[in-house]
């Protein structure tokens, strides 16, 4: 009975993690591998982790997920099939409007170092630090990779509205 009540408990505590962080962790597992399907299964898989984790009476807390996500999402770029069936690059962004649409597509375009620290920090919400710990890379590199990401996504977004600005232009002249 006993192993029931801890059984209940690792259960209630992941639906609770689980319905705090649900989309978050979606939306970066979908950045990392640019496929919803893939990305549901990343989660799926580090929500598994997760129960295991709080089964054995260890906490998890949001960057124990977040970090778990990440690991799974590189593991599943890096396979060979997945490279086979979709690369990153050739997934479209979902679909968004305007501004929105322009930040996903230039987030896309990022180098994946890139990318992975300026999502956990812009997106996410973490720390400078705490995306140091989650990535295992000195947070002097990660100050220097957001500067880096924060450089190419202002060029980016500054070429793409301006060429969406043009060609609402040519669309008005008859």
């Amino acid at each position: 009975m006993d192993h029931d009540a801890a059984r209940e408990t690792a259960e209630q505590a992941l639906e609770r993690l689980a319905d705090e962080y649900g989309l978050t962790l979606l939306g970066l597992a979908v950045s990392l591998v640019g496929d919803h399907q893939a990305a549901e299964e990343v989660v799926q898989d580090a929500l598994y982790r997760a129960y295991r984790h709080l089964e054995r009476r260890r906490p998890v807390t949001r960057a124990w997920l977040s970090q778990a996500v990440i690991w799974r999402a590189r593991a599943v770029r890096r396979q060979a099939w997945w490279r086979r069936v979709a690369a990153v690059a050739q997934v479209p962004p979902p679909p968004a409007a305007g501004a929105e649409g322009a930040v996903v597509a230039a987030m896309r375009g990022l180098p994946r170092p890139l990318a992975e620290v300026a999502l956990l920090h812009y997106w996410a919400g973490f720390r400078v630090d705490e995306v140091s710990h989650l990535l295992h890379v000195p947070a002097g590199t990660i100050k220097s990779r957001l500067h880096r990401a924060r450089q190419l996504l202002r060029r980016e977004l500054r070429e793409s509205l301006l060429d969406e600005g043009a060609e609402e232009r040519k669309g008005g002249i008859p």
